[in-house]
């Protein structure tokens, strides 16, 4: 699992990771906010992109499993911050 809070007003949490079928992107914020999730895969090429409004707490599942394995990197855009991670798809 990937976890990351900043400043107290965010939580990211992302599993598992490694994925083989479903990834689990958890967003908690303190405030009423846009988000966006955008995934690229190792060439930058983006394969997911999702717009969202989250009154607190955003639970996501991506369905993976039909992506080829390999490092992903998966934008979180949000008012508090922009977060990237890598994700790693078997």
């Amino acid at each position: 699992m990937i976890s990351l809070e900043e400043n107290g007003n965010l939580e990211l949490d992302i599993y598992p990771n490694p994925a083989t079928s479903i990834l689990h992107v958890d967003y908690t914020s303190n405030s009423l906010e846009r988000v966006e999730l955008i995934m690229f895969n190792s060439i930058g090429q983006s394969i997911f992109n999702q717009v969202y409004v989250s009154s607190e707490n955003l639970n996501l599942e991506i369905d993976v499993s039909g992506w080829p394995s390999g490092v992903y990197q998966l934008k979180v855009i949000g008012l508090d911050a922009d977060i990237n991670r890598l994700v790693i798809v078997n």
